[in-house]
């Protein structure tokens, strides 16, 4: 089930990019450009979606990548800095959903795609989040490592180091 809809209007204070977001037990892969193309809307709706979830030293992210559509992005993120809804999920029994929201300049969702993490692969990353958790180090530190990361590796590259890939 889809947490926007088609035509919604977001009411989100942000730039043109590529980021993350977490509500309802969903993680959230928001894409924000001007204008969206139709062919561009397709492929979000119908080419093949790859969500992978990677650990490299301190550092985690999300790559995504649309075939064809999308090139393989990546999302960093440090759940040391995540809000208590994402928190509280690590506790539950329940599965993650993700889905992918196109937004134009006006913050309207042009375009959606939703699907599920399987029950293996939300076990696998609340573990290897919890277990980041209670690892020694700070924000500030995850995020120069993320950065030295994307230095030295191309978003595609750092799928060597996936912990899963979901295609869908």
């Amino acid at each position: 089930m889809s947490i926007y809809t088609k035509k919604q209007i977001v009411d989100l204070k942000c730039e043109d990019g590529i980021w993350l977001n977490f509500q309802k037990n969903t993680w959230l892969f928001f894409i924000k450009d001007k204008v969206w193309q139709p062919e561009e809307i397709q492929g979000v709706q119908h080419n093949d979606v790859t969500v992978t979830f990677i650990q490299k030293g301190i550092s985690d992210a999300f790559l995504l990548e649309v075939y064809d559509c999308i090139e393989v992005s990546d999302l960093p993120f440090c759940i040391k800095e995540a809000d208590e809804d994402v928190l509280q999920s690590l506790h539950t029994g329940d599965g993650y959903q993700y889905e992918i929201v196109l937004l134009n300049e006006s913050n309207e969702v042009c375009a959606l795609r939703d699907g599920a993490f399987t029950k293996e692969d939300s076990i696998l990353l609340k573990k290897k989040l919890s277990d980041r958790m209670k690892e020694d180090f700070k924000v500030e530190d995850a995020e120069a490592s993320y950065a030295k990361l994307s230095q030295k590796y191309e978003p595609y590259e750092l799928e060597e180091f996936a912990v899963f890939a979901k295609r869908n």
